[in-house]
């Protein structure tokens, strides 16, 4: 097939062991035999056939790259100075309240107010809420004598008829904790239900914040 390609015969190879100039023959068996006595061959002294594959796969050590001296590596810091760091953020401020629904036993209508035009929740409507000292240790039963104390404070007195004098409230309990967060603060808003016999607004259709509306909600459900 070669000869009617016109291509030259492909010279024979010879034998690899013969052609591979890297490693040393492997010692052919005495007296001309094939086969090898593996006893002898192991009792014999090492080639230097190992000495070249093992320096055939030894790896070259890389050579150290020398560090920077001391004039570029003050170039270097003081080049990483001008970009800005990153800020740690401020610990956001907690904060605990008592929020008192003050309803009228007549006709189950509840007492709220409007927050100053400036400042957080502005100008929104709220069931009156009162802010623990940072002292405070927020226990149930602390949380209800500041919320008595400061429910009371809310309601005017009597001054004239059968009934005067400061009107009947009584405490039904602390409903629930409801957390509320803002940028800059973790709020914990402590629901107080409070009954009375006087005084009162329609809720429902006034603004309120989100947070106050979970509260006013929470009240809802209780006493529905």
């Amino acid at each position: 097939m070669a000869l009617a390609e016109n291509r030259p015969p492909v010279e024979a190879v010879g034998d690899i062991e013969d052609v591979c100039t890297l490693c040393a023959p492997f010692d052919e068996a005495a007296g001309g035999q094939d086969e090898v006595d593996l006893d002898k061959e192991a009792k014999k002294e090492p080639t230097t056939r190992g000495d070249k594959l093992s320096r055939f796969f030894a790896t070259t050590p890389a050579a150290e790259t020398p560090g920077p001296d001391a004039r570029t590596l003050e170039t270097i810091i003081q080049h990483t100075r001008k970009f800005p760091l990153k800020k740690p953020k401020k610990k956001v401020r907690e904060e605990e309240t008592l929020v008192c629904a003050i309803r009228r036993a007549s006709d189950g209508r509840y007492l709220i107010h409007q927050r100053p035009d400036k400042g957080l929740l502005g100008g929104l409507w709220e069931l009156p809420s009162h802010t623990l000292p940072k002292t405070n240790d927020s226990t149930i039963k602390t949380r209800k004598a500041n919320a008595l104390s400061y429910a009371a404070s809310l309601i005017p007195q009597r001054n004239k008829g059968p009934k005067a004098g400061r009107p009947s409230l009584k405490h039904a309990g602390e409903l629930e904790s409801v957390p509320w967060l803002f940028s800059h603060l973790k709020l914990t808003m402590h629901v107080h239900l409070f009954e009375l016999d006087d005084a009162a607004k329609d809720i429902d259709s006034e603004s309120m914040g989100t947070g106050m509306k979970k509260c006013w909600s929470l009240v809802k459900e209780t006493t529905t």
